[in-house]
C-alpha cells in the first residue's frame, strides 16, 4: 500500500519545496531574502555577493567515458554560472588517482585552467572520497567556507551565495544540502 501512495504522490514543484530558490531564479539573482525575526522571509532587491571567501572541492575521478562527459558538463556550467573571476570564490578540482589522466585536458579544454579562481592537484594514488575531500579543506585553508561539489554534477546560477547566504541565516547551521532534480 505504501508503494500504490508514492506512485499516486503528486510531485513537488520548486516553489512549494524551496520559494528562496524559485523567486532567485525567476528574478535572475536580483533579489535577496531577508530573514526577520519572526522568522518571515522578506525579499528585497540587492543582488547576494559572497560575504566571506568560499572554496569549491571538486573530488574527480575519471574511470570510463561517462566520468569524463559528467566533468565536461560540470566544467561547462561553472564557465556559464562564473564566468568571471570572484576574488572570494576558489575552485579545487582533486584528481584522486584516476585511471584516466584526463582531468587537465579537460579543464584546460574548457579555458578553466588557466583562471586565478582554479586550483589543481593530484593525489598520486587513490586516498578515497572522505581522504580526498579532507585534502581538499586543507588545501582550501582556515578562514574558509566549504562547498563539496561531485564531479557529476551542473551548477545553475549563484548557488554558492545562496548556499553561503542560508549558512548565514543562523551561526550554529553546520551543513547546508540543497535539492537538486
Amino acid at each position: 500500500e505504501q508503494m500504490k501512495s508514492l506512485a499516486q504522490a503528486k510531485p513537488l514543484l520548486i516553489e512549494e519545496v524551496d520559494p528562496l530558490l524559485h523567486f532567485y531564479r525567476n528574478s535572475g539573482g536580483n533579489i535577496s531574502p531577508k530573514c526577520r525575526k519572526d522568522g518571515e522571509l522578506v525579499f528585497t532587491g540587492e543582488k547576494k555577493k559572497l560575504k566571506a571567501p568560499l572554496s569549491v572541492i571538486v573530488p574527480v575521478f575519471l574511470a570510463n567515458d561517462v566520468s569524463i562527459l559528467y566533468l565536461k558538463k560540470l566544467l561547462q556550467s561553472i564557465e556559464t554560472s562564473y564566468p568571471s573571476v570572484n576574488e572570494k570564490l576558489t575552485f579545487i578540482f582533486l584528481d584522486d588517482g584516476s585511471p584516466r589522466n584526463e582531468m587537465k585536458d579537460c579543464l584546460k579544454a574548457s579555458g578553466l585552467f588557466d583562471r586565478q579562481d582554479v586550483r589543481v592537484s593530484e593525489n598520486p594514488k587513490n586516498l578515497g572520497f572522505v581522504k580526498t575531500v579532507n585534502r581538499g579543506i586543507e588545501l582550501a585553508g582556515t578562514g574558509t567556507d566549504v562547498v563539496i561539489l561531485y564531479s557529476n554534477t551542473e551548477i545553475h546560477g549563484p548557488i554558492f551565495q545562496i548556499l553561503q547566504h542560508h549558512a548565514q541565516i543562523c551561526s550554529s547551521t553546520a551543513s547546508i544540502t540543497p535539492l537538486s532534480n
